[in-house]
C-alpha cells in the first residue's frame, strides 16, 4: 500500500484530529491605587494584593486562520507564583476596554467584566498555577477586536491574597505567563472539483478609427544663385578748403555794482560751561514758635529718608491744628508703608492714616487703619496694609477724639 493510501486511510479512519497551540503574553502590567498615576509596565513582576489588580492581554495571531469557536476544545493560562506572601485564592475578569503596557495606570485602568473564575488557590511560591480560559478564548476567536485580555484581583473571597507573579519582563527565571490551546480540526480538504466548460467566445469587436494622414514630404532642393556683378570703382575726393584767421579779443567791460547783503549764518551754541563751585551754606533761620495741642486731629512731622526708614512717635511729640502744613510728613519718594501702634491707654476711635497731594489740601482717609481690640495696655491691631504711597506725596497719622491720648506709640515703615 503506498502512502498516500495510508494517510487518507488515517484522515478517513480520524475526521477530526487535535494538536496544541500556544498564546505568548504581548502585554502584561500590574495597577496599583496606593499609586495612581504610575505606570509598572517595565517590572520583572506583577504585584497582586489589596488596591492592586494584574493585567495580561494574548497574542491569537499566531493561530491558524479560519479558526471558530468549536475549533477551540480547550484554554488554559499558566502563572508562575514568584512569591506568595499571604496564601488565598485569585478573580480572573475579562477586560472590555483597550489598554497600554507602557502607559496604564490605576488612574487609566480599562474596565472589566464580573469574573468569570473565582477562587482559583494559590498557596505556594515557586509554583505555577493553570486555571481554565476556554470561553474568554472562544469569544475572541469569534470576535478579535474585544481581545484585550484579562484581570488578575484577589479572590473577593479572600481579599487579603498577596502574592508576585512573573512578567515577561522576569528575564532571570523566564516564567511569563502563557497559554496552552488545543485546537480540533474537521476532515482532510475534499479533491479539486473539475474545472468547468470553456465559455463561448466572444463577439467580433467593431472597425477600428482611420489612422492620422501621414507626414507632408520633403521640400525639393533650391537652385543655385547666380553670381554677383563687379562694384564700380570710388570717385576722387575734393581737397579741403583754407582755414580763417582768428579775431582780435575785445575790451573788458565795466564792473557791475555791489550785490545786496546775504542773510545772516545760523552758529551752533557754544559748549557748556563748566559748573560753578557751591555756594556758602546760609545761616540757619530761626526756631519756629511751638503749637499748640488741638482738639480734632493729632498729627506728627517727619521727612522720610532716601532709604528704609521707621518713625517713634508719642503724645509728646503731636503737632497742632490738624492738617496745618508744618505737622504733615512729605514722603519724597514712592514706597510701600506698614503702621504697628501701643497704646498705654484706652482708645474708642481707630486712629488712621491719611494722605494728600498738598500739605493745605484736602486729606483722604487710606485703606490703613490701627484700632484697640482689646484694653490698655495692648498693641493696637492694624490692617489694611501695607498701602502704596506715591512719590511726594503728604501723609497724615491721626485719628480723632475728644480726649487726651497721652502714651500712644506709633512704629511706621515705609519701604
Amino acid at each position: 500500500m503506498s502512502k498516500g493510501l495510508i494517510l487518507a486511510a488515517i484522515l478517513f479512519t480520524f475526521p477530526f484530529a487535535a494538536f496544541a497551540a500556544t498564546a505568548n503574553v504581548v502585554g502584561d502590567t500590574y495597577i496599583s491605587s496606593t499609586s495612581p498615576t504610575t505606570n509598572f509596565g517595565s517590572l520583572a513582576t506583577l504585584n497582586v494584593g489589596p488596591g492592586t489588580a494584574v493585567l495580561v492581554q494574548l497574542d491569537l495571531t499566531s493561530l491558524p486562520s479560519g479558526l471558530t469557536a468549536s475549533s477551540i476544545q480547550k484554554a488554559s493560562l499558566t502563572v508562575f507564583a514568584n512569591k506568595v506572601f499571604t496564601t488565598g485564592g485569585l478573580d480572573i475578569a475579562h477586560v472590555t476596554s483597550a489598554w497600554s503596557e507602557p502607559a496604564v495606570t490605576w488612574n487609566t485602568r480599562p474596565t472589566a467584566a464580573a469574573p468569570f473564575l473565582s477562587n482559583i488557590p494559590i498557596t505556594t511560591s515557586g509554583a505555577f498555577v493553570t486555571f481554565d480560559i476556554t470561553s474568554l478564548v472562544q469569544q475572541w476567536v469569534t470576535t478579535p477586536s474585544i481581545n484585550f485580555g484579562l484581570q488578575i484581583t484577589p479572590a473577593v473571597a479572600q481579599p487579603s491574597t498577596t502574592a508576585n507573579l512573573d512578567s515577561k519582563e522576569a528575564i532571570s527565571t523566564s516564567h511569563s505567563a502563557f497559554a496552552d490551546i488545543t485546537l480540533v480540526s474537521g476532515g482532510a480538504p475534499g479533491p479539486t472539483g473539475a474545472t468547468g466548460a470553456t465559455g463561448p467566445t466572444g463577439p467580433t469587436g467593431t472597425v477600428g478609427a482611420t489612422g492620422p494622414t501621414g507626414a507632408t514630404g520633403a521640400t525639393g532642393f533650391t537652385g543655385v544663385t547666380g553670381t554677383t556683378g563687379a562694384t564700380g570703382a570710388t570717385g576722387v575726393t575734393g581737397a579741403t578748403g583754407v582755414t580763417g584767421t582768428t579775431g582780435f579779443t575785445g575790451a573788458t567791460g565795466a564792473t557791475g555794482a555791489t550785490g545786496a547783503t546775504g542773510a545772516n549764518g545760523v552758529g551752533l551754541p557754544g559748549a557748556t560751561g563748566s559748573t560753578g563751585a557751591t555756594g556758602a551754606t546760609g545761616p540757619t533761620g530761626p526756631t519756629g514758635a511751638t503749637g499748640f495741642v488741638g482738639g480734632g486731629f493729632w498729627s506728627v512731622s517727619h521727612t522720610p529718608l532716601a532709604t528704609t526708614q521707621s518713625m517713634s512717635i508719642s503724645s509728646s511729640t503731636l503737632g497742632t491744628t490738624a492738617d496745618a502744613a508744618g505737622t504733615i510728613t512729605l514722603f519724597q519718594r514712592a514706597c510701600s508703608l506698614t503702621l504697628a501702634a501701643y497704646s498705654t491707654v484706652n482708645i474708642a476711635t481707630p486712629m488712621a492714616v491719611r494722605t494728600s497731594t498738598s500739605p493745605t489740601g484736602g486729606f483722604s482717609n487710606s485703606a490703613l487703619s490701627c484700632s484697640l481690640s482689646s484694653g490698655a495696655p495692648a498693641f493696637m491691631s492694624c490692617t489694611g496694609g501695607p498701602i502704596s504711597i506715591a512719590a511726594n506725596t503728604f501723609v497724615d497719622f491721626s485719628w480723632p477724639t475728644t480726649a487726651g491720648a497721652t502714651g500712644v506709640y506709633t512704629y511706621a515703615t515705609c519701604n
